[in-house]
Protein backbone atom coordinates (compact mmCIF):
# COMPACT_ATOMS: atom_id res chain seq x y z
CA UNK A 1 0.00 0.00 0.00
CA UNK A 2 1.34 3.55 -0.74
CA UNK A 3 0.02 6.32 0.86
CA UNK A 4 0.78 10.09 0.66
CA UNK A 5 0.02 13.01 2.96
CA UNK A 6 0.06 16.96 1.83
CA UNK A 7 0.27 19.14 4.47
CA UNK A 8 0.73 22.73 3.10
CA UNK A 9 1.77 25.60 5.51
CA UNK A 10 4.23 28.69 5.81
CA UNK A 11 4.89 28.79 9.42
CA UNK A 12 6.96 26.42 10.47
CA UNK A 13 5.94 26.36 14.39
CA UNK A 14 2.24 25.72 12.78
CA UNK A 15 3.82 23.56 10.58
CA UNK A 16 5.50 21.03 12.65
CA UNK A 17 2.02 20.74 14.79
CA UNK A 18 0.02 20.40 12.17
CA UNK A 19 2.15 17.66 10.60
CA UNK A 20 2.21 15.71 13.99
CA UNK A 21 -1.70 16.16 14.20
CA UNK A 22 -2.10 14.68 11.01
CA UNK A 23 0.19 11.56 11.41
CA UNK A 24 -1.68 11.10 14.11
CA UNK A 25 -4.78 9.46 12.40
CA UNK A 26 -3.08 6.97 10.02
CA UNK A 27 -1.08 5.93 13.02
CA UNK A 28 -4.41 5.01 14.93
CA UNK A 29 -5.87 3.66 11.55
CA UNK A 30 -3.00 1.34 11.14
CA UNK A 31 -2.83 0.02 14.17
CA UNK A 32 -6.50 -0.54 14.73
CA UNK A 33 -5.60 -3.05 11.20
CA UNK A 34 -3.15 -4.52 12.44
CA UNK A 35 -0.71 -3.13 9.91
CA UNK A 36 2.82 -2.39 10.04
CA UNK A 37 4.57 0.33 8.88
CA UNK A 38 8.29 -0.15 7.08
CA UNK A 39 9.93 2.42 8.21
CA UNK A 40 13.03 2.24 5.99
CA UNK A 41 10.39 3.06 3.59
CA UNK A 42 8.66 5.81 4.94
CA UNK A 43 10.17 9.13 3.39
CA UNK A 44 9.31 12.89 4.33
CA UNK A 45 10.15 15.35 1.47
CA UNK A 46 9.82 19.60 2.15
CA UNK A 47 8.95 21.18 -0.88
CA UNK A 48 9.46 24.57 -1.12
CA UNK A 49 10.20 28.16 -3.96
CA UNK A 50 13.43 28.18 -5.39
CA UNK A 51 12.96 32.28 -3.39
CA UNK A 52 12.89 30.49 0.05
CA UNK A 53 15.90 31.17 1.83
CA UNK A 54 15.85 27.65 3.47
CA UNK A 55 13.44 24.31 3.53
CA UNK A 56 11.47 24.32 6.35
CA UNK A 57 12.05 20.76 7.72
CA UNK A 58 10.36 19.78 10.88
CA UNK A 59 10.24 16.67 13.33
CA UNK A 60 7.96 14.09 12.49
CA UNK A 61 7.21 11.48 15.11
CA UNK A 62 5.55 8.42 13.71
CA UNK A 63 4.13 4.98 15.24
CA UNK A 64 7.06 6.18 17.88
CA UNK A 65 9.64 6.87 15.06
CA UNK A 66 11.11 10.11 14.09
CA UNK A 67 11.88 11.00 10.82
CA UNK A 68 13.42 14.69 10.29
Amino acid sequence: MISNLLIIQREENVLHHKVNEVMKKPEYWFQKKYLMINGGNTVAISFHTKHSAFPIICKITFSNMDNA
